[in-house]
Order: structure tokens, then C-alpha cells, then sequence
């Protein structure tokens, strides 16, 4: 049978001709002046990245985004934990070394401005439950005044007899 011409494919006689083209050096050399700027900047800014992340030179950087959040959150819970302890240790009345270790800090927030609240609700919570943590008013130092003597003043005494001790 003889074959059907419309059915076959003939290859072409000449392969298409590719499309060539040369660049002068000084374009090539441009090129990769410009290429060389780029991939200095890009070194440049992963260093930058690492500094700032505090991360190894052969640490993988991995999602720079979420290390840069649990950065950020980690920074705000320190520094927040230290505004609550300042508050703790404003309480007057409590034990501040027992009252740190059992007090509940779960309904204690502090805003965007740095106030802490629902710290003295969660001291009295504490002293409810530890009787030991409230320690009553202290009493505050006053030092004594020597020339209030000890009440056997001599109305003749001068400043001279009161510094050495002559009563």
C-alpha cells in the first residue's frame, strides 16, 4: 500500500538557522561591574541580617520574618517582666522575696503605654491565699534627733556641750 503523503512528516533539509549574536566586551564588562555592586550589597545586607539576629555565620537564616517577630515578642515579654517587677516591689505591706514567688501573674497586663494593671488584685489574691505573704505596714526609719536629746535637756546646754556629749 502506498503511504499517504499528507500523513508524513519530512524533516526539514537545513536546520534553522540560530540566532547569534556577540557583545562587545565593554558591555559584557559592564554587566558585571553591575552584577558584582549587587551581589557586594547583598552580602552586605545578609550581614547586616545576621548582626541583627544574632546569628552564627554558618547558621542557616531560614524565615528572617518570624525570627524577627519571636525577636521582637521576646524583647516586649522581658520588658514587660520588668515592669511588673517594679510594680511588685512598689507594693508597700507585702513580702516582696515570697510574694514574687507565689503571686499569679495571669490577669496582670501591661498596655502599650507601659501601665501595669491588675497587679494589686493579684497581690491581695496571693495574700488570701498565703497569710504569710502580707507582712503589715512598715514602719518607717526615722532617724533620731540629737538635739531632741533623750527628753533631760538642759535649757543652758549649747550646741558645743550637745557634740560632746556634756549634758
Amino acid at each position: 500500500m502506498p503511504e499517504d503523503p499528507t500523513n508524513s512528516v519530512t524533516p526539514p533539509a537545513t536546520p534553522p538557522a540560530e540566532d547569534t549574536k556577540t557583545f562587545s566586551a565593554d558591555y559584557v564588562k559592564a554587566l558585571r561591574e553591575e552584577s558584582k555592586g549587587y551581589r557586594q550589597r547583598a552580602t552586605s545586607t545578609e550581614k547586616a541580617i545576621r548582626a541583627a539576629l544574632g546569628l552564627k555565620d554558618d547558621e542557616e537564616l531560614g524565615d528572617i520574618e518570624h525570627r524577627i517577630k519571636a525577636r521582637e515578642s521576646s524583647t516586649l515579654q522581658a520588658a514587660n517582666n520588668r515592669l511588673i517587677a517594679a510594680e511588685l516591689k512598689g507594693l508597700e505591706g507585702y513580702d516582696q522575696k515570697l510574694l514574687s514567688k507565689v503571686i499569679d501573674l495571669t490577669n496582670v497586663k501591661v498596655d502599650d503605654k507601659g501601665e501595669v494593671t491588675g497587679i494589686k488584685e493579684a497581690a491581695e489574691a496571693a495574700a488570701k491565699e498565703y497569710p504569710a505573704v502580707k507582712t503589715g505596714t512598715k514602719a518607717s526609719f526615722v532617724p533620731p534627733n540629737p538635739a531632741a536629746g533623750s527628753g533631760n535637756t538642759n535649757p543652758n546646754q549649747t550646741m558645743n556641750d550637745l557634740i560632746r556629749g556634756k549634758r
